[in-house]
């Protein structure tokens, strides 16, 4: 029986991570995820509603990650008991700092699956450039002060084993999309 393939785009706010992964999910014909469209809506709901609380929208975001991630990997992980392939995208900061998160993933799974990381990280000035195109007011903090940016949006190598990552760091769109077609089509071959 084939193992279900999971592909999940990680990097910082901006780095091309949803664009990627929406152009791979489509390319592969796989059921696509992403954060920022299953959380943000509940999100800004909750500010508007209560406020930001005692803290700012930093301290606010970091209150409510985990039930945010718990409700981005929950339909992640029933699809891949079902055997459906999927294409997730999220910064997963955390997670990728987390040596032993792919196998607490696994363990969590109802089957075995495939993991790739593709950890989306464009050189710093594309980088910023990205972000300022974006326009979103989730960066107005960073837009204002390179410097900040610089400390916050610095790439971290993800802890991971190095054969589940991809680092995508050529800020080329093309060039990424192809080493990320690439190793799909290995993983699916040799995916028993």
């Amino acid at each position: 029986m084939k193992k279900p393939l999971l592909v999940m785009f990680s990097g910082k706010g901006g780095s091309g991570k949803t664009t990627m992964a929406r152009t791979i999910a489509g390319e592969f014909h796989m059921p696509y995820l992403d954060y920022d469209t299953l959380v943000q809506p509940f999100l800004g709901a909750i500010e508007s509603a209560y406020g930001l609380g005692d803290g700012d929208r930093y301290a606010f975001y970091r209150v409510w990650r985990e039930p945010c991630y718990q409700t981005l990997l929950a339909p992640t992980l029933e699809n891949l008991g079902l055997g459906n392939d999927m294409v997730v995208s999220a910064p997963f900061s955390s997670e990728v700092r987390n040596r032993d998160f792919p196998a607490r993933l696994q363990e969590l799974s109802p089957r075995p699956f495939t993991m790739l990381l593709c950890h989306m990280a464009p050189p710093d000035d594309q980088h910023f450039q990205m972000l300022e195109e974006r326009n979103s007011r989730r960066d107005e903090d960073f837009l204002h002060d390179k410097n900040r940016f610089l400390q916050v949006y610095r790439t971290e190598r993800p802890a991971w084993d190095d054969s589940l990552i991809l680092i995508l760091d050529s800020g080329n769109f093309d060039r990424n999309k192809h080493i990320i077609e690439e190793r799909i089509l290995s993983l699916r071959r040799n995916s028993v």
